[in-house]
């Protein structure tokens, strides 16, 4: 079949609208590359140190609970507040030393967050 010059396009044309641009401005999110494996040793040394020390501190705070115990019958919650604490920086650090976080415990970050 044979098109006249009377008869409509057989598809018109498809137009598409041009892709929306980037925001223009400061990004959003800030990038900081990874640290230095060497760095991130110094760090390990440094908080595989300060977790031998604070192993030292629970267990004598351990010990001074024990005793309070045996002579009051009774916790002593300051002491009970202090090893909780402990044991959350022990917790962050021994995350930190076993590569499964990235953050370094306090002092980098809030105690017990």
């Amino acid at each position: 079949m044979t098109r006249r010059p009377t008869d409509p396009p057989a598809e018109a044309p498809v137009t598409r609208a041009p892709p929306p641009e980037a925001p223009s401005g400061p990004p959003t999110e800030t990038y900081f590359p990874p640290e230095s494996p060497w760095l991130r040793g110094l760090w390990m040394l440094f908080f595989a140190l300060l977790f031998g020390v604070a192993q030292s501190i629970l267990g004598l705070a351990a010990l001074v609970q024990f005793l309070w115990l045996v002579i009051r019958r009774e916790k002593n919650p300051q002491i009970a507040a202090f090893g909780e604490g402990l044991a959350r920086w022990l917790h962050d650090a021994a995350r930190f030393l076993a590569g499964a976080s990235d953050d370094k415990p306090f002092p980098f970050r809030p105690l017990g967050g």
